[in-house]
């Protein structure tokens, strides 16, 4: 998969913001990678935080976009300050600097993680420029099993 943080709040962006958090908002931050943190790990990098710092642990949605192809909301933490101040502090694997999250005052992690929630780019299954189905089956699968076929010879 080729995704990456949206380098922009475009309509299908918006869209599903409105899908995870309805009325919510999306802010850019920061990626300040603790030290020792671990790629993909928020949750219990987050955790360690508050135990050396203190602060909170903040939970929502990390956005993400796959040009021409799906916007994704994948579950995520983030470390928020004792002086207020929101920073992702979980390393990326394709080294992002910063990220697009919607904070949803609803979740709270309780050790389960939580389907992403995947939306086609155009708003309309098949209208990925890319191939009719691809559009399709994401729209047919938002809940984080989006399966597109594959033909084997």
């Amino acid at each position: 998969m080729h995704t990456t943080t949206p380098g922009e709040i475009s309509r299908p962006i918006k869209r599903l913001i409105e899908k995870v958090v309805p009325g919510g908002n999306g802010i850019y931050l920061p990626v300040n990678p603790e030290a020792g943190a671990v790629v993909n790990e928020c949750f219990p990098n987050v955790q360690a935080k508050l135990e050396r710092d203190g602060g909170q642990m903040l939970c929502g949605w990390q956005v993400w976009e796959w040009p021409h192809v799906l916007v994704e909301a994948e579950f995520h933490a983030v470390w928020k300050s004792p002086a207020g101040a929101l920073v992702d502090i979980t390393p990326k694997a394709q080294n992002e600097t910063h990220i697009l999250f919607v904070p949803d005052p609803r979740l709270s992690y309780q050790g389960l993680a939580k389907d992403n929630v995947r939306v086609p780019p155009q708003g309309r299954p098949g209208d990925s420029p890319l191939h009719p189905r691809v559009g399709a089956d994401c729209a047919g699968h938002e809940q984080g099993r989006a399966h597109i076929p594959v033909r084997t010879r």
